[in-house]
């Protein structure tokens, strides 16, 4: 719960390890407030360290709910810096390249992926299922060593945005089964387009009552993924698929009107390459709230292929100082009714593992240009 309050406070530069003195334990954290390691259950360790090794530290006393705590910023190349393992970019596969659900047959395929190199799985869920279901497809996934992260949707009979209340409850309290779930399954973070419901149109700009609506929901919606410890990014799409969010700097506003620490933007090349008139300047308006992102091809098939800039959006991603998921993101004719609501009426690429393999290697390849 401390780790929740935590990431309540304002990011840190990368530049910068953090370090938590609580009562007799000492947590080394990574910029993004999650703790990753117990050095040692001795009060005043830092001290200690000083008086044997000079380091720059700063102090200061931060209060979460009625917990009183010290920080200390250390910065890196310190010896608190070097001791710990630095962070690095994750590399994670959507699941829904083969299926809008998880089966068996998909952790197989999830295993396939971990062995491929893989760090990570996105989930589909798209409806709220069993706990016991979710419990063991986390299990599953644990002993596999893999990360996950999950997406969703909402449709017009729950949408955030309704003028009728009724359903815009009806939204909040779908997300809350959904996350739910997310918890039972071990996910860090829920993405996806629910600030609105997928393919709804009213015909118009989104109205502001819409607007306000729409932030109303995700702040309740952000409060309840903050009691079950996963975080939100939220997903504009083109205009051909929502008209509330279409770009990145109307969903770092949105945000920022959310303003929770809990939501923050998902950030995906397939759409921006659509709306976006200057990458650099969509990422860069979001940098301060980035909290996942899609890569996706202009033609839904492999990365690394098609006319979408790859290059830029590295670029701009590495500028913004983005360190987490980078989830490939593409569709396949593999299930009709899949293939029908993404709009593929042509096969893409060779198969579904090859696509994978292709995806990784390409990302690979980008980051090391640029985060080493």
């Amino acid at each position: 719960r401390i780790a929740g309050g935590l990431r309540k406070a304002p990011q840190r530069s990368r530049e910068e390890n953090i370090v938590l003195v609580l009562s007799k334990a000492v947590l080394v954290l990574e910029p993004d407030w999650e703790a990753r390691s117990v050095i040692i259950n001795i009060h005043g360790l830092l001290f200690l360290l000083h008086a044997m090794i000079p380091f720059e530290y700063e102090y200061e006393q931060y209060q979460y709910g009625t917990v009183k705590f010290c920080q200390h910023h250390c910065k890196a190349g310190s010896f608190l810096g070097r001791i710990k393992e630095p962070t690095h970019m994750k590399y994670s596969m959507n699941l829904l390249l083969w299926n809008s659900e998880v089966t068996d047959a998909e952790l197989t395929i999830a295993e396939q992926l971990r062995a491929m190199g893989y760090d990570g799985v996105e989930l589909p869920i798209f409806a709220a299922g069993p706990s016991s279901h979710f419990e063991k497809l986390g299990q599953r996934l644990d002993d596999l060593g893999l990360g996950r992260t999950a997406v969703t949707v909402l449709g017009a009979e729950v949408n955030p945005i309704s003028p009728d209340g009724a359903i815009r409850d009806l939204g909040i309290d779908a997300m809350r089964a959904v996350l739910d779930n997310c918890a039972q399954a071990g996910v860090e973070a829920l993405v996806g387009p629910f600030h609105s419901a997928l393919g709804e149109f009213s015909g118009n700009p989104p109205t502001p009552d819409e607007w306000k609506w729409g932030v109303q929901s995700m702040q309740q919606m952000a409060d309840y993924a903050d009691q079950v410890g996963v975080r939100l990014a939220v997903e504009p799409l083109n205009r051909f698929e929502t008209y509330l969010l279409n770009t990145q700097a109307d969903a770092a506003r949105f945000v920022r009107e959310v303003g929770h620490a809990s939501c923050g933007v998902l950030y995906d090349t397939f759409h921006a390459h659509i709306e976006e008139k200057n990458t650099a300047a969509a990422i860069a308006s979001c940098a301060d709230v980035i909290g996942h992102v899609h890569i996706s091809a202009n033609d839904r098939g492999t990365p690394g292929a098609g006319c979408i800039d790859w290059q830029e959006n590295f670029d701009a991603l590495h500028k913004a100082g983005y360190n987490g998921w980078l989830t490939v993101e593409a569709f396949g004719r593999r299930l009709p009714e899949l293939a029908a609501a993404t709009k593929i009426w042509r096969k893409m690429y060779d198969s579904e593992m090859q696509l994978a393999q292709d995806a990784l290697d390409f990302m690979r390849a980008e980051v090391a240009k640029r985060w080493g």
